[in-house]
């Protein structure tokens, strides 16, 4: 019944939200119960979300999703709510993004696919997708103990892993707001697991090396710039996209300690030789107002980039100039 009372939304996740972030400080010798209610709560939007994505699809609705504002306030209030009993979202979140990504990869290799099958799958993996990001973005505001970055490694490995899928097909077309939705979740892993403050010893890191096989920081970074790669040189017809991968890019070029790692990558070498528009479209000559504005925040990036062990290497400083003096020359 979500759509016949959407508005509610807002004050019903605003009033748990509040409940739920003053537990800590509740002194009464009352039991609450909000470890018993909250649950229930999360496990309601979370499924009444994934459940919106048919019928909007099917009755031709307004899709909650174009609404990114709506989506950032709701999984504010969820990224709170969430980390209550944190266990059972992590459970129920696996086994609802376990499910659906099986039969998301099913449908893809069905040649040919049902496309209105596949859109639900990337509907209600694009929730899926933002809700993880929000539960591990709310790392800071509840519980941080050893057990529950150990659970934040699960989803993260399963986004990871959706994402080496949704890559390998972008030549296909791919989906926007699923890409969004990776883009926040990226934003959130950064915020909480990648920089200058994070704990190195993390259990987010050995679950990551368990799976994936990516040990430490710098391979994390590696997997941030080749997704950065990958949508700058893929996307360039979704503004969005193109707007919010820079802005990521730029925030990882701006810690102390990240910045140096970032330099040493392959990945970021090739962006500092190859900035042009054959491999950054958004470069091309065909400029609009929106291209200059990317292209701002773009080299901005890689003048901190660039910097960072320039020193007084002039030859360093030629050949990162030559994809655009190249240009020129005449």
């Amino acid at each position: 019944m979500w759509q016949f009372a959407p508005n509610s939304i807002h004050y019903l996740l605003s009033l748990w939200q509040r409940m739920v972030a003053s537990v800590p400080y509740v002194k009464a010798s009352e039991p609450h119960l909000l470890e018993t209610y909250t649950p229930e709560v999360t496990h309601a939007f979370i499924t009444s979300r994934l459940e919106s994505v048919a019928v909007v699809l099917r009755d031709g609705l307004e899709d909650p999703l174009e609404d990114l504002g709506m989506v950032q306030q709701q999984l504010d209030q969820m990224s709170i709510i969430g980390r209550c009993e944190y266990e059972k979202t992590c459970t129920l979140l696996v086994q609802l993004f376990d499910q659906t990504a099986q039969r998301y990869q099913e449908l893809i290799n069905n040649v040919p696919a049902s496309q209105v099958d596949v859109a639900i799958q990337e509907g209600q993996l694009t929730w899926l997708v933002y809700i993880i990001a929000a539960a591990i973005g709310g790392r800071v505001s509840f519980n941080t103990a050893d057990e529950y970055d150990t659970m934040d490694g699960e989803l993260i490995c399963r986004v990871l892993q959706l994402m080496n899928l949704t890559d390998n097909r972008i030549s296909q077309g791919g989906c926007e707001k699923l890409e969004l939705a990776m883009i926040y979740f990226f934003e959130q892993f950064r915020k909480i697991y990648v920089g200058d403050q994070i704990q190195r010893t993390s259990k987010v890191y050995k679950r990551l090396s368990e799976v994936l096989g990516v040990a430490d920081e710098a391979m994390v970074l590696s997997v941030f710039i080749r997704k950065i790669l990958t949508n700058l040189k893929y996307w360039s017809r979704s503004e969005q996209i193109i707007n919010r991968t820079l802005q990521l890019l730029s925030d990882l070029s701006v810690g102390y300690t990240s910045v140096r790692k970032l330099v040493k990558l392959e990945e970021v070498q090739f962006m500092l030789h190859n900035h042009t528009s054959e491999h950054f479209p958004f470069l091309g000559s065909a400029m609009q107002l929106s291209d200059m504005r990317c292209r701002s925040v773009f080299y901005t990036a890689l003048g901190r980039l660039l910097l960072i062990n320039l020193g007084e290497d002039e030859d360093k400083f030629e050949q990162f100039m030559m994809p655009l003096t190249g240009k020129h020359e005449y």
